[in-house]
């Protein structure tokens, strides 16, 4: 089974992120105080997307994304994922695809900062989703699938 860690700020939505991929809505809005996992049923074989808790340490961090075929980012506009991405990159030189995912903007933002870090990651892909469009969760679902699924060896190849 493929694994996808989702990481972001505190409060920027990964736990209702997550419940709106497999179609459901959060009656209410919760603090997560432990690394929660969830099942995307929508594709076979299933896929495993872990929600790492933001105030994790470096050796947590590795831990959760250890093994894991991919990374969405989730930062709001205020917010800027420029932190996640330096992590990310120290500890696994982000050799898996990797998506920023600017969440909870109906409009999509652009920034000029984000723009020149990006020239640093030129493998890291951007998109935009908000709870009232779920249809944008399940596009970038999709992508980083897809983009995990390449980079995954194929199991035809020889050993």
């Amino acid at each position: 089974m493929s694994r996808i860690a989702v990481l972001g700020d505190s409060g920027v939505g990964k736990t209702s992120w997550l419940f709106a991929m497999n179609g459901k809505v959060p009656l209410n809005v919760f603090a997560s105080r432990r690394t929660e996992l969830f099942i995307y049923k929508d594709t076979q074989p299933h896929v495993e997307f872990v929600a790492v808790l933001a105030s994790v340490s470096n050796a947590e961090l590795f831990n959760a994304c250890k093994g894991c075929d991919g990374v969405i980012i989730l930062y709001r506009p205020t917010q800027l994922p420029m932190h996640w991405l330096r992590r990310l990159n120290r500890l696994f030189c982000l050799s898996v695809p990797t998506l920023l995912c600017c969440h909870g903007s109906t409009v999509k933002h652009e920034d000029a900062r984000l723009d020149l870090l990006l020239q640093q990651y030129p493998g890291v892909q951007r998109a935009h989703t908000s709870l009232e469009n779920p249809h944008l969760i399940i596009d970038c679902v999709n992508r980083i699938i897809t983009q995990s699924r390449k980079t995954l060896a194929s199991p035809l190849g020889d050993d």
